[in-house]
């Protein structure tokens, strides 16, 4: 069983090898007492969110033995730039060049993303996530973008638990159960005070979503593709809400493993967030590629605790999986098994990409390209339940993307939408997707579609 210790206090230093933050705007901010609202305040805290996560991720990475290297396209530069207070927009966005983070008057009170640690915390999980496992920006699968945004919340949740003062308040919350609602599960409590008062049923009661919850797994293709917060939905914001509840779940388990009681200490807390991020980072690095993207996390995990912690944590992971329908029951109690890792010269890039007639969108007569990472057509099966393929994962997510009004058509609006009888209108809908034209040379353009964006 390899040593888990904790994690050590976070040092004002950003760099780790390829990860490199560069907090934009006017300066110098010396450290003091600021007001809320002044640019001085929203510095530190932003500062402060970036530096526990990434001192948080850089131990993780270290422990594993896991590159990282921020996505920037060309030249991969090292930095990755934040603007804090650029955007008129109750918003916050991780566009693979950049943090992005807005502000926005409700109420006569101007709200700032970036003052949020729960939020700043959120986009710097996507960039973290995005420089061990690149492939899943672009992936076209509901589930797959819900484990961006799942992986995003707990990056958040376990970086904020850096702070001591905070794992006291929290154990002093929740009586030392995690699961129990508490400051540490309500995320972005701020914005979605914000959020609610324009439009209430669209997040939750208490802050913006709550990792406390009971929300089961249902396969994304049998839900709605938008709904009420108090429901689940399809739409990778609120689908995420599964896996993070399991996870939040699963952490509670293990403190009370590592405690062996009903008493944690602060630094029990400690470790157990350090062996949660080890094995979570590693499983999202290396679990199988597929559409229906949980359960093979879920299996490195439970392999990870295995081969790393002598199966410690097993009850604890095998509970919160199982207990939200991500793993069957069979699989709970069948006898422990490595599930298959993935092969990256095999499975990650494209092949031949996939095509869709865009009249099935409401376009006019286009075909949309997209890229898959696995051949066509391959069907699975797993305990006699066909499981969504790829063509099958592509074409529901292509269609929900329309339904929510998150295709950018951008210049390609005249010319794609002029034979719709009713163009769809979606009024302040942030758009994380992009047509463009890839071949315009035939008798109908075709057009890929691609990933601009992952927002809050």
């Amino acid at each position: 069983m390899k040593d888990c210790q904790p994690v050590p206090t976070p040092v004002p230093l950003l760099p780790h090898e390829g990860l490199v933050i560069n907090i934009q705007g006017a300066g110098p901010h010396k450290p003091g007492r600021y007001r809320k609202g002044t640019d001085d305040f929203r510095y530190w805290v932003a500062r402060e969110a970036l530096c526990r996560g990434l001192s948080f991720w850089r131990t993780v990475f270290d422990c594993e033995k896991l590159e990282a290297r921020w996505q920037r396209g060309k030249g991969r530069d090292q930095s990755l730039p934040v603007r804090l207070n650029e955007l008129v927009d109750l918003n916050a966005y991780y566009d693979r060049t950049r943090l992005d983070f807005g502000h926005k008057v409700i109420a006569g009170e101007t709200v700032y993303t970036g003052e949020s640690p729960d939020i700043v915390g959120h986009e710097l999980g996507h960039a973290v996530l995005d420089s061990i496992r690149p492939e899943l920006f672009d992936a076209e699968s509901d589930e797959v973008a819900a484990f961006h945004e799942a992986f995003a919340d707990i990056s958040a949740i376990l970086s904020t638990l850096q702070l001591e003062s905070f794992r006291v308040s929290v154990l002093e919350e929740t009586e030392g159960r995690l699961q129990n609602t508490s400051r540490l599960s309500r995320f972005g409590e701020q914005l979605g005070a914000a959020i609610r008062y324009r439009r209430p049923d669209t997040v939750d009661a208490d802050c913006l979503r709550n990792a406390a919850n009971s929300f089961f797994y249902t396969d994304p293709r049998k839900l709605p593709p938008t709904g009420p917060a108090v429901l689940l939905s399809s739409a990778p914001h609120s689908f995420s809400r599964v896996f993070t509840g399991a996870f939040l779940e699963i952490l509670a388990g293990m403190l009370r493993i590592e405690s062996k009681g009903d008493n944690p200490t602060v630094t029990e807390l400690q470790t157990v967030v350090h062996c949660a991020g080890r094995m979570l980072a590693s499983a999202a690095r290396d679990a199988l590629f597929e559409p229906a993207f949980f359960a093979p996390v879920a299996r490195r995990l439970i392999s990870y605790d295995e081969t790393v912690f002598d199966r410690k944590f097993r009850s604890a992971i095998l509970t919160g999986f199982a207990r939200r329908g991500i793993l069957q029951v069979g699989e709970v109690f069948a006898r422990p098994t490595t599930p298959p890792k993935r092969q990256p010269a095999a499975s990650e890039g494209p092949v031949e990409p996939l095509r869709f007639d865009g009249r099935r969108f409401g376009l006019s007569d286009c075909d949309i390209l997209v890229q898959v990472p696995v051949e066509n057509g391959k069907k699975l099966q797993k305990n006699g339940v066909a499981e969504p393929d790829w063509e099958d994962a592509a074409e529901r997510f292509l269609l929900n993307l329309f339904r929510r009004g998150r295709v950018e058509l951008g210049e390609l609006e005249v010319s794609l939408a002029r034979d719709a009888v009713h163009p769809p209108v979606f009024l302040d809908t942030p758009r994380s997707h992009e047509l463009r034209i890839a071949d315009g040379s035939g008798k109908k353009p075709t057009v890929l579609i691609s990933r601009r964006f992952f927002d809050i």
